[in-house]
């Protein structure tokens, strides 16, 4: 008679295969994860947890080599917040029971929501002056807002300062071009936040 196996599945890694897990990675599908060096046959259980909720995303299955690619279904993630740090534990349990009790552990971040931003000023909007100081507002931090990124008709843009207020405000100079009307819009992907989620078109303003 063989050996009694008393190891239990030791040595495995686990990744995510999509980091960070934001908007595009979901529109496309379920995020999934790989287990490197496990044991075919054993029994995978993860679970996924943040540290902004109680709530777990949990699932388990069988491996059928030792490396294996596992989908977490989208829909099972939505009970965390955007910009949480998601951890990932996975533990494996071989064929004859022997669990390993020291989960192979990785961490992502999540978000899922595109940065929107809002175009104010509190020049009247029929007037001659030049500049026109208008303010950006996003609805959460976002990085790189450069005066090229606006589409404007018969204005041009100056960056003027930066700060942050629920979210980056930054301001800008808009410099009438002719004795004409004047619009600015900051379009669809001009800027991403920190999930790399292109940001969404803002309102226009007409002067």
């Amino acid at each position: 008679s063989g050996e009694a196996d008393l190891d239990a599945p030791s040595g495995y890694t686990v990744a995510f295969d999509q980091s960070p897990i934001n908007k595009s990675v979901v529109d496309a599908g379920d995020p999934t994860f790989t287990i490197t060096g496990g044991e075919t046959g054993a029994t995978y259980t993860y679970e996924v947890t943040s540290s902004s909720t109680s709530e777990k995303a949990t699932g388990t299955g069988t491996m059928t080599a030792a490396d294996e690619e596992i989908a977490i279904p989208k829909a099972d993630l939505s009970v965390f917040e955007d910009g949480d740090l998601l951890i990932l534990s996975v533990t494996l349990e071989d064929a004859v029971g022997n669990l390993n009790s020291a989960p192979a552990k990785v961490g992502v971040a999540y978000d899922i929501t595109p940065p929107t931003p809002t175009l104010a000023t509190e020049t009247p909007f029929s007037t001659s002056q030049n500049p026109i100081r208008i303010s950006v507002s996003f609805t959460e931090t976002v990085s790189n807002v450069d005066a090229n990124d606006f589409v404007t008709t018969n204005a041009t843009v100056a960056l003027v300062q930066t700060g942050v207020s629920q979210g980056p405000v930054v301001l800008f100079d808009v410099a009438p071009i002719a004795q004409d009307e004047v619009s600015i819009t900051l379009p669809a992907g001009a800027v991403t936040d920190v999930g790399q989620n292109p940001s969404n078109v803002s309102n226009t303003l007409l002067f």
